[in-house]
């Protein structure tokens, strides 16, 4: 759940003053809470003000309450700042909003102190059934052997902090994990109470069939009985569940044969000092339909430094095509005074990883980097940039109702504007703002280059794609140069190159992609006035897509 008090400043804690208002509820502190939350009247708080937007609080049941106001209150003389949440039965005091205050939270021996760096209660629990609930008065400073409680065998105090919190989960969407199917958040609070019960009543649970007491700890045999009746639970689960369960710390092979999941360790990473010192590169296809122009994928290459992208569209998937595109890449590159120094792709075997593109990479000296099979992330710059393009590629050919061969213009306009949309990988300046700044301070020394506005991307010669264009006939080319139309109807498809007077257009008559500068835009009509039947599950006709992790 986002912040709410982002737009106001951070919480503010360890300041004093008084409302008794906020005293006559019910508080409850909550380890899976991830704000401070009251449920009593607005007249409580010291200051009230709404939300930048209305935050949606997810409870344990999947359920939702909605929070349009927070403000600040006090509690024993402390202030804080809280949500209000009136449909709540209870008011939640966050573990988590204390631990990024740097408070110290203790759970044991059925108390919760919450206290300062210098060992000074600010807040004092008593446990009440399954949950901690505030005191009413003050209360001296518990000595540490009352606040360490029988730690369970082979754990550490340290997992006591968060009794309720499942191993791994976040609490900012669940306040109150454990509750049953269909609860509401009132009930949340008390998972034990009998149905219908009110008040007090529900912070006592009632004994639950399988529990044995308290007071007595289960058998290491006993413990992993329960562990495999509810399923191979985690052991803070089965701590909640069980009472007297005791926690073997060896390895459950059931549990890793079954849950195992991939671990996705982030290093940051040094990132590149000038362009192309390392390019992203990957592949699109096969599209189910072919381009306007016999393309049935597309390659992308993509600047570190700078994330400009450059998009290839390609006839087939054979190693000679691949590595012909990727020479001709590389001369553009050159002629702009730079040399490709890493080449990072995924493991296509045709493509990238044979002999002929091995051998183009070591002549020319450059590193190459191939991600493991099956390992996405390892490639998440080249991969999220082809999603994004394919979904922006998507949309221009529902909107526009092109059919589906005009695909690799779709991806080539996208791709254009991409170079003109802030990214936050280059802290959110556009990848062209990157790249041409650092393009004019290396061949130029004059103060124009260190002024924002010579290096910022034109937009003023954007247009729809697939709009109606008419595109001007030469005299030449006139039929009836005396009575005839001076021009054509065409379709909007993109742009060439860097330019902003010259637009690329499909000539219907001859059915080709023609370049021409003077066009009028009618961008309020589209040139495809038909919805045109696409695959309904992609008008791309790619397959579906799968998680992309983030590299970095």
């Amino acid at each position: 759940m986002p912040g709410p008090m982002d737009s106001a400043g951070p919480t503010r804690l360890g300041h004093f003053a008084l409302a008794s208002e906020a005293l006559s509820t019910t508080w409850i502190i909550d380890s899976g809470a991830s704000h401070h939350m009251y449920n009593g009247p607005k007249s409580a708080y010291l200051t009230y003000r709404h939300l930048p937007y209305p935050i949606d609080i997810k409870l344990g049941d999947d359920t939702c309450v909605r929070a349009t106001h927070y403000g600040e209150l006090s509690i024993h003389k402390h202030r804080i700042e809280a949500l209000h949440t009136p449909t709540f039965r209870y008011s939640l005091l966050s573990v988590s909003e204390f631990n990024d205050q740097r408070y110290i939270v203790t759970f044991g021996n059925n108390k919760c102190l919450i206290t300062d760096g210098k060992r000074n209660i600010v807040v004092s629990g008593t446990k009440n059934g399954r949950l901690f609930q505030v005191d009413n008065d003050s209360v001296a400073l518990l000595s540490s052997h009352e606040l360490a409680p029988a730690a369970p065998h082979g754990r550490s105090g340290a997992h006591e902090l968060a009794p309720g919190a499942h191993h791994g989960q976040s609490g900012a969407h669940v306040l109150a994990p454990g509750a049953p199917h269909g609860q509401s958040g009132a009930h949340v609070l008390a998972p034990g109470a009998p149905h219908g019960q009110s008040g007090a009543h529900d912070l006592a649970p009632a004994a639950q069939p399988g529990r044995s007491s308290p007071q007595k700890r289960l058998s290491l045999q006993d413990s992993q009985l329960w562990h495999r009746r509810l399923a191979h639970s985690n052991h803070t689960a089965m701590e909640s569940l069980v009472d007297g369960y005791t926690y073997d710390d060896r390895i459950c092979e059931t549990c890793v044969l079954a849950k195992h999941e991939r671990k996705i360790i982030r290093i940051p990473v040094q990132g590149t000092t000038t362009p192309f010192e390392l390019v992203h590169s990957d592949t699109c296809g096969l599209f189910a339909t072919k381009s306007i122009g016999g393309a049935t994928h597309f390659i992308v290459f993509i600047d570190d430094f700078s994330r400009y992208a450059y998009v290839y569209p390609l006839l087939n998937k054979l190693a000679g095509t691949y590595t012909g595109i990727f020479q001709l890449f590389q001369k553009k590159v050159e002629n702009w005074g730079y040399t490709i120094k890493r080449f990072r792709c995924d493991n296509g075997q045709g493509e990238y990883d044979n002999r002929l593109f091995r051998g183009i990479l070591a002549a020319g000296g450059i590193s190459f980097e191939l991600a493991p099979p099956y390992m996405q992330h390892k490639n998440g710059v080249a991969e999220r940039t082809i999603g994004l393009l394919t979904r922006k590629a998507r949309s221009l050919l529902l909107d526009s109702r092109a059919p589906t061969e005009f695909w690799a213009e779709a991806i080539c306009t996208p791709t254009y504007l991409h170079a003109r949309t802030p990214n936050r990988a280059v802290d959110s300046k556009t990848p062209y703002e990157a790249l041409h700044k650092h393009m004019r301070l290396a061949t130029s020394s004059d103060d124009a280059a260190d002024e924002p506005s010579s290096y910022k991307p034109p937009l003023h010669h954007l247009r729809r794609f697939g709009c109606v264009a008419y595109k001007l006939i030469p005299k030449q080319q006139r039929v009836d140069a005396k009575m005839g139309a001076r021009s054509k109807k065409c379709m909007m498809l993109g742009y060439v190159h860097n330019t902003t007077k010259i637009w690329k257009l499909w000539d219907p008559e001859q059915m080709k992609v023609t370049q021409c500068s003077d066009v009028k835009f009618d961008e309020a009509t589209n040139f495809h006035t038909v919805e045109h039947p696409s695959n309904e599950k992609d008008v791309l006709g790619l397959p579906e897509e799968g998680p992309i992790y983030a590299e970095d």
